[in-house]
């Protein structure tokens, strides 16, 4: 396997965590914030063995670790308008749907990501926008935000017909390169069994139009981080990132993109898409 080693940032372990809690406010396009007002993260940078599953794809299973690998050649790969998004989403929607087994799914929410943000000038709500990359080893959701996100999204006769004894909901994300083959700034997933109660803090999300809760990462050198090796276009990365399910099974996923410190110069500048969906399976 092509072993590498890449650099994610890690929230800081800090005395002040115990009586303060993390959060990040996002500041509206149009106004110039002081940026000690916006956060009070602290990070540091750690160099990660990351281990290549690429030909060991199927030992790695969802619900042990946290992470899948699939084969789902997109239905578009250019976004110009909202409707071509709508497709995509209908399309991953369909595969999460063979691969859950599931009663209901939900896609809801879109992102387009590039290692440098086009615009100087962004719009939180705008789905067309492309977001640049995450280098924090971050869990998007909560055991508290996650409930609160799906509530929020699933319309009165799903909360009706599913918020009840004997279903299980999970949020899940998945994620693929729209170039041929993803080579710079590849995302790398974290092994849940290999997280240690203490290295996850909850952090405040702070939006214009709501709040939220995310989990950072500290950093252990116990933990397993995995990536897969000139993962092409036609592959896809399945993970969860809340499950209602109590048990051993993974609960979260964190991840983040990685830098290799020997970065190839030449290489064609990350360009990813993700979803995010709320899957709905029977217990």
């Amino acid at each position: 396997m092509a072993d590498t080693h890449g650099q994610v940032r890690f929230l800081r372990r800090s005395d002040k965590w115990t009586t303060e809690k993390p959060f990040f406010m996002y500041s509206q396009p149009d106004r110039d914030e002081d940026p000690e007002n916006v956060t009070n993260l602290e990070f540091q940078t750690q160099l990660l063995d990351i281990t290549d599953i690429r030909g060991q794809e199927d030992d790695f299973k969802l619900e042990e670790c946290g992470f899948k690998v699939v084969h789902h050649p997109p239905a578009l790969v250019d976004f110009t308008t909202l409707e071509h998004i709508r497709e995509y989403q209908k399309d991953v929607q369909s595969a999460l749907a063979t691969f859950f087994d599931a009663e209901h799914i939900l896609v809801w929410d879109f992102k387009q990501r590039k290692t440098h943000r086009e615009n100087s000038v962004w719009n939180l709500n705008n789905q067309l926008e492309i977001d640049t990359t995450i280098k924090e080893a971050h869990n998007d959701y909560t055991f508290v935000s996650g409930p609160i996100m799906i509530k929020n999204q699933l319309i009165k006769n799903d909360l009706e017909r599913y918020l009840r004894p004997g279903y299980r909901f999970r949020m899940v994300n998945f994620w693929r390169s729209l170039l041929p083959v993803a080579e710079d700034q590849p995302l790398t997933l974290c092994d849940f069994r290999s997280i240690e109660p203490a290295d996850v803090v909850a952090c405040d999300r702070i939006r214009p139009d709501r709040s939220g809760e995310s989990f950072y990462l500290h950093h252990n050198p116990n933990q397993k981080w995995y990536y897969l090796n000139s993962m092409t276009r036609d592959e896809a990365w399945v993970f969860v990132t809340y499950d209602s399910a109590a048990g051993n099974q993974a609960r979260f996923c964190p991840h983040s993109s990685f830098l290799s410190p020997e970065k190839d110069i030449s290489l064609t500048t990350r360009y990813s898409v993700e979803t995010r969906a709320i899957v709905i399976t029977k217990l």
